[in-house]
């Protein structure tokens, strides 16, 4: 959306389609497709959590769009089976309600990157999602979490040659 207005109302539109994910999940949730569908959604979230990491980055003044396109992406990510980027999508959304506040859903959605995490178990993924929940972890005070997870971070970094995110 070009305008403040047209993404509050976009960002409403992305809420409400969340909001119909999380009431009736059969309805818009897990959807069958073929491969050249899957890869262009995988794509498309791809792109839309990295506009949000360059946001976030950046130090936008502005939270809508960084808001917008990890919900956005949340939507699409949860339109198909499961993924490692839909588990990094839930951290992403973590942290923002915990930004917000929202507790109980920073609870919700770290608790659903938790569930895909230990079932898909990627290095990479872990990486990213452990760096955008510190964000919003370090800020509540969680010092031992992030430690515990940063740590790890730091291993799996050095392991796989990441030395821009090893620190």
């Amino acid at each position: 959306p070009a305008s403040s207005v047209g993404m509050i109302g976009g960002l409403l539109a992305q809420l409400s389609r969340q909001t119909g994910h999380r009431l009736w999940p059969k309805a818009f949730r897990w959807k069958e497709l073929d491969e050249e569908q899957k890869a262009i959604r995988l794509e498309i979230v791809y792109i839309l959590d990295q506009y949000a990491v360059v946001l976030f980055l950046i130090g936008d003044p502005n939270p809508l769009p960084m808001f917008y396109s990890v919900v956005a992406g949340l939507n699409i990510a949860e339109t198909m089976e499961d993924t490692p980027a839909l588990s990094n999508v839930y951290a992403q959304m973590g942290a923002i309600m915990g930004f917000i506040p929202i507790r109980s859903q920073a609870e919700y959605y770290t608790e659903q990157w938790r569930i895909l995490n230990e079932r898909f178990n990627h290095p990479g993924y872990f990486v990213s999602a452990a760096i955008n929940l510190a964000t919003m972890e370090s800020g509540m005070g969680l010092w031992d979490l992030v430690e515990e997870r940063m740590e790890k971070v730091v291993e799996i970094c050095n392991e796989i040659g990441n030395n821009r995110q090893a620190g």
